[in-house]
């Protein structure tokens, strides 16, 4: 049943990471879907104490939280997603995939400036890179 739930969330961050891209926005229907699935898988899976869920609740607290003193440099969507992920993988397991998808973000942007050419003031999504982090997550 966890198996399932890891996957149903990789497809609703497809989803997400599609629309953010195209839009550069995320729909509050997706992150709302994304979190009813994330809670009520969150009853079906015990496998992450009930700490490790408030850890990864008040990781994504915290960005929401830049979000809104930043101006939104780090988007409301990306901060709420942040927070889904960070309560259905717990702490730890949310802060590596943050730090994986940073990572991935900070190569492309290197790339992008550098072959491209683009403007130091262009923006990138950031979930497709959470959803391609997350994907390397619940494959190893």
């Amino acid at each position: 049943m966890c198996k399932i739930a890891e996957w149903v969330v990789f497809g609703l961050l497809a989803v997400c990471s599609v629309t953010d891209w195209k839009k550069k926005t995320i729909p509050y229907v997706f992150l709302l879907a994304l979190g009813i699935t994330v809670v009520a898988f969150a009853f079906l899976c015990d496998s992450i104490s009930v700490r490790m869920r408030v850890g990864g609740a008040v990781m994504g607290v915290l960005f929401l939280f830049i979000s809104k003193i930043s101006r939104e440099a780090i988007g409301y969507g990306d901060s709420f997603l942040i927070l889904i992920l960070g309560i259905h993988m717990g702490s730890f397991a949310a802060l590596g995939v943050l730090f994986v998808a940073a990572l991935l973000a900070a190569v492309a942007s290197l790339f992008l400036l550098w072959k491209c050419r683009w403007k130091r003031q262009a923006t990138l999504p950031f979930v497709p890179f959470l959803a391609i982090s997350y994907l390397g997550a619940i494959l190893l």
